[in-house]
């Protein structure tokens, strides 16, 4: 309250301090409390009648027998004095009690004076001053605002109803508490002003409609005063609701044709609407005024409206769609909206605000209509072959405009929005989809939010009527491309283009091998096991942007153009962003490359064109063999004609020689390959093709050895035993060693070597290895991998050799068992141990080929790989148990001078990958995903599973890879591409690759978490990071980390390259070690 504002206050004050005057000298502190029948805020006291006043007087120790009271206006009293006699006491605390009831005053400020005597008119033991406001007006409601007052359930912007009110008080104050809605349920919202004209105090509702049934609810707003008086406000609000279809509307996704050749309904009831005469006009989804210029939908009857008829509780309206230009110049799709009228009996009158008609219960779901899709008739006429329509070809939309939840403003904010397109099917009445255009899901900076409302208004359509009117597609097929037509309406290009400009898109033509099987007859069945990349000549591209001029054919690489073979379909995939013609032929790519000598640098790649070997002087002609996987193309090499997949030999000089290798298409594109030869001088000899590739590397780390030679003892069964002391190790160490051999080579017999718990503490505590160096191996332990404080003793001893080995393995070393034992059972070690083996050179005739095998309890074999250097064998192995070197023959004739060799026999020799045939493995030929999938399953392991039902349509029983695509699918590794498919005889790329071998790890407890930026910080240094699809960067980034992948030479990553059988090979074992299931 602000006191300033009241009359006779400041006089008041004064005297209330002459009061406060008249106390006793030295007398206490007294203290008041007074308790009335109104409301205190600040306090002042607020009354709309006075009557009784009491409380208490603490006299801080004085006597007190009366306590008298009056009313004031400033300093006139306006009461007759009241006291109390009769009081009621506490110590020092006196109850009293006045009675004020009869006193006639006016609305204003007042104020209770009160005194406490001892004996009046003996001493004053205390006095106080009270104000008080005495207000019997009630508040004024200025206003009551309701927004809107009718309200449609599911219509823009939101599902809620906005009450406000702004009341003033010439008196008493309007706390933010003293507004009360009643009638509905309402939440709370915020509050302001100021109570005292010319101000105004103000307060806000909001009505959720949601869960509210259709109907008119009345509702009361009522203001209260401090001092209680109130005053109220009745409005009332209706909550409608919208039911599409019935009466003859049967289209599921409400989607009118313009030009439909048959009839269509549009029908819907109102529900929640008062008893009364009803009618509608329909106009474009944009609030505002709707008289009869600005109705833009025809109605049957009654020219501009339609009159409504009772039906179920509600009223229905319906009418059949004019499909004719009088329903709106120029055609096209736009947004239903509807205003209700209703018959005050003077005329009609609107009846709330227009609201969109909607199907579901999403934002802006909207009901489009006039679709117009028939080109123009010279565009007809233009047409490659003459047009091949009856009609205009409908469309329906991906997802439907009737889906729940979808948002009209970003049609493509969580998926792509594809329209298909249909023409008449030879089935009579039927309809068949021929393709579609497919905008990509929203993201930022790279394709923009389909906004379907965008540019519409009372009288122009959104801008998306344009692109429907100027799009469109058939076919036209001529040997040996398909043309694919695009037709565009001249009148609206330049708007459809404007539109699309920042829009790209991916077009779809289905039923292609039915359509034009001879151009599916140019491909080779290998190439239809997998996804055919294309190239394009577009045609008359100025047409698109200019006056219509044609200009010459432009060649354009169009590399991520795909065809996508199936017996019963056949779809082509062409990314655009522009819509003309175009021409499409087979990918004029290599599919392999090799040479009879030298190896390719970097190894052949479809996508790379640049390649360089090295031979010896002693090779003066190389034989070059190109292969293509699609027929028809035309391969040149150094301008010579040559056939796919058959040598040409050509002749080389000493130094540098260039070969050039052209394919070409029959269409005009060409793709060149260039390979750069060195051929050695006279006096230069030997090979400059890589190192093959070891299996294993070791860090490089400088050692300082020690080594110790202990004494010996031989045991009655044979064995020696060896025991190094605690001084021996001591002084080794003490010498800076760290690494510490124990020398038993000279031992002959089974040896146990035992190192005491404190040796091994020592080692640990240093940073040292130990080795066991005996005749037949050498064991190294990394240091602080043994179990602390335990005596520890390593056995080793030559064992028998199965009496029967597999017919391609060969013996070449000594079996032996290797033991680590603490206390009386096995050590646990924490980390891999080393073993290096000797073997016999005599037998050996390609050290690629020789490995170290476990023997296991029953007899079998297990290979566990190793690298072969200096005569010997070394493995890093988790487990110990009975080993042999042995070489391993795998019988492939074309294996014998790749790089990956090693790598091929070791998986090959686990059992992970195989050969094509008993002599062929053909290291260069790309994997399938079927394939690929089989060769983890087996890294990892895991046994095939046939379940009775393929879970995939396109991996029947019947096929090689049934079982094993069926349990990598169980376990997790691979996933299917939709729909039901696997696509499992389709080429694998790199980064689906990568995604693979990361699920295995995962499941194997190997996997890898990047932190923070680490993703980009991994593909930082490939030149074509940004080809790598985004689902798939933070998984190459994570096998980039673990050293599972790496970059080609080039600096590239090739993410969409396809993975070759050599690189399974090697990534396999790579999959093999991390996960630590060698052995």
């Amino acid at each position: 309250m602000r006191l300033s504002r009241m009359v006779g206050l400041r006089p008041l004050l004064v005297f209330v301090l002459c009061l406060a005057c008249l106390a006793a000298p030295g007398a206490a502190l007294a203290t008041w409390t007074i308790n009335t029948s109104g409301t205190s805020i600040g306090g002042v006291i607020y009354l709309n009648n006075l009557s009784a006043v009491n409380g208490t007087f603490d006299s801080g120790g004085s006597s007190v027998s009366v306590v008298y009271g009056a009313v004031y206006d400033g300093e006139t009293v306006v009461s007759d004095w009241k006291w109390d006699d009769s009081l009621g006491i506490a110590g020092s605390v006196y109850s009293w009690n006045l009675d004020f009831t009869g006193i006639s005053i006016g609305n204003s400020v007042y104020a209770f004076n009160l005194r406490a005597f001892d004996m009046y008119p003996g001493p004053q033991v205390g006095a106080t001053v009270n104000n008080f406001v005495y207000d019997t007006v009630a508040p004024s409601i200025a206003t009551v605002g309701v927004h809107p007052a009718v309200k449609v359930k599911n219509s823009p912007p939101d599902n809620t109803i906005t009450i406000e009110v702004y009341a003033s008080d010439i008196l008493s104050e309007i706390e933010d508490n003293d507004f009360v809605l009643s009638g509905v349920t309402a939440t709370s919202g915020p509050v302001g002003g100021s109570s005292y004209p010319p101000d105004m105090k103000w307060k806000v509702w909001t009505v959720d409609v949601t869960s509210m049934d259709p109907g008119t609810y009345p509702v009361t707003v009522t203001v209260y005063d401090a001092a209680g008086n109130y005053a109220e406000s009745n409005l009332t609000i209706t909550v409608l609701s919208v039911e599409l279809g019935g009466n003859g509307d049967t289209d599921a996704d409400h989607i009118y044709y313009y030009r439909n050749p048959g009839s269509d309904t549009l029908s819907f009831t109102v529900y929640g609407l008062p008893a009364g005469s009803y009618s509608v006009a329909f106009g474009r989804e944009d609030f505002g005024s709707f008289t009869t210029s600005d109705v833009v939908y025809g109605c049957a009857t009654n020219a501009w409206r339609l009159a409504g008829t009772p039906s179920g509780g509600g009223i229905a309206f319906t009418t059949p769609i004019i499909n004719t230009d009088q329903n709106r110049a120029g055609g096209g799709p736009c947004p239903v909206a509807v205003q209700v009228y209703r018959d005050s009996g003077g005329g009609l009158e609107p009846y709330g605000q227009p609201f969109p008609l909607i199907s579901g219960s999403g934002d802006l779901d909207v009901v489009l209509v006039n679709m117009d899709l028939e080109p123009p008739d010279e565009e007809k006429a233009a047409f490659p072959g003459g047009w091949p329509f009856l009609s205009g070809p409908p469309v329906k939309s991906r997802p439907t405009f009737d889906t729940p939840g979808i948002n009209m403003k970003q049609m493509n904010a969580d998926a792509p929005v594809a329209f298909i397109i249909y023409q008449p099917d030879a089935m009579p009445g039927g309809y068949r989809a021929i393709g579609e255009i497919e905008f990509g899901q929203y993201e930022a900076g790279v394709q923009d939010y389909i906004d379907f409302l965008e540019g519409a208004g009372p009288n122009s359509a959104p801008k998306i009527c344009s692109v429907f009117k100027a799009m469109g597609m058939a076919f036209a097929s001529g040997e040996p491309s398909v043309s694919v037509h695009v037709y565009t309406d001249p009148a609206l290009q330049a708007e459809a283009q404007d539109y699309l400009s920042d829009k790209k898109a991916t077009i779809r033509l289905f039923n292609i091998n039915e359509k034009f099987a001879e151009w599916v007859a140019n491909f080779s069945d290998e190439q239809l096991a997998g996804p055919i990349t294309l190239n394009e000549t577009i045609l008359n591209v100025s047409s698109v942007y200019d006056d219509g001029v044609t200009a010459a054919p432009n060649l354009v690489n169009w590399g991520t153009a795909t065809f996508v073979y199936s017996e019963n379909n056949g779809t082509l995939t062409l990314p655009v962003e522009h819509f003309t013609q175009y021409e499409i032929e087979p990918d004029v790519s290599l599919s392999n490359l090799t040479i009879s000598s030298g190896v390719l640098s970097p190894a052949f790649n479809p996508d790379v064109t640049s390649y360089a070997t090295a031979v010896a002087n002693s090779v003066s002609t190389l034989n070059v063999t190109p292969t293509v996987a699609a027929l028809n193309l035309a391969i040149t090499v150094n301008g010579t004609t040559v056939a796919s997949g058959l040598p040409h030999t050509v002749s080389l000089n000493v130094g540098s020689n260039t070969i050039t290798i052209v394919v070409a298409g029959q269409v005009g594109s060409t793709k060149t390959y260039n390979l750069t030869v060195t051929r050695a001088s006279a006096d230069v000899g030997g090979d400059s093709s890589p190192t093959p590739q070891t299996q294993q590397t070791h860090p490089t780390t400088t050692e300082t050895p020690g080594t110790i030679t202990p004494e010996t003892t031989t045991t009655p069964d044979g064995e020696t035993n060896a025991n190094v002391t605690e001084s021996a190790v001591q002084a080794e160490l003490a010498a800076g060693s760290t690494s510490v051999t124990v020398d038993v080579s000279t031992v002959e017999t089974p040896v146990n070597v035992t190192v005491s718990g404190t040796s091994v503490d020592a080692l640990a505590s240093k940073g040292a290895s130990l080795t066991v160096d005996t005749r037949w191996i050498d064991l190294t332990i990394p240091a602080g991998s043994l179990p602390s404080g335990q005596n520890i003793t390593v056995s080793v001893a030559p064992v028998a050799t199965p009496p029967v080995l597999p017919a391609n393995v060969q013996l070449v070393g000594d079996t032996v068992s290797v033991e680590v034992k603490a206390g009386d059972g096995a050590a646990t070690i924490s980390k891999s141990v080393t073993l290096v083996f000797a073997y016999d050179s005599s037998s050996a005739t390609d050290e690629a080929n020789l490995f170290v095998y476990r023997i296991n309890d029953d007899g079998t074999l297990t290979c566990v790989g190793g690298s072969v250097a200096g005569g010997k064998v070394s493995v890093d192995l988790a487990h110990l148990s009975k080993y042999a070197v042995m070489q391993y023959r795998c019988g492939f004739n074309d294996t014998a001078n790749h790089w990956a060799k090693r790598n091929i026999y070791f998986m090959n020799a686990r059992g992970v990958v195989k050969g094509v045939s008993a002599t062929s493995f053909a290291p260069e030929r790309a994997v399938t995903r079927a394939e690929f999938a089989a060769v983890m399953l087996r890294t990892m392991g895991l046994a095939e599973i046939r379940p009775e039902t393929p879970t995939f349509t396109d991996a029947p029983s019947g096929k090689w890879y049934y079982g094993a695509v069926e349990a990598a699918y169980q376990a997790g590794l691979i996933k299917g591409i939709g729909g039901g498919k696997l696509a499992p005889e389709r080429t694998i790329t790199r980064e689906e690759m990568a995604a693979i071998v990361m699920r295995v790890l995962e499941k194997a407890s190997a996997g890898v978490t990047l932190a923070p930026g680490e993703t980009t910080e991994m593909l930082a240094g490939f030149t074509d990071r940004n080809q790598i699809a985004p689902w798939a960067q933070a998984i190459i980034a994570s096998a980039v980390k673990v050293r599972i992948l790496a970059g080609n030479p080039d600096g590239s990553f090739a993410p969409r390259a396809v993975t070759t059988r050599a690189v399974s090979a090697v990534v396999s074992e790579r999959v093999l070690k991390k996960a630590n299931l060698i052995n």
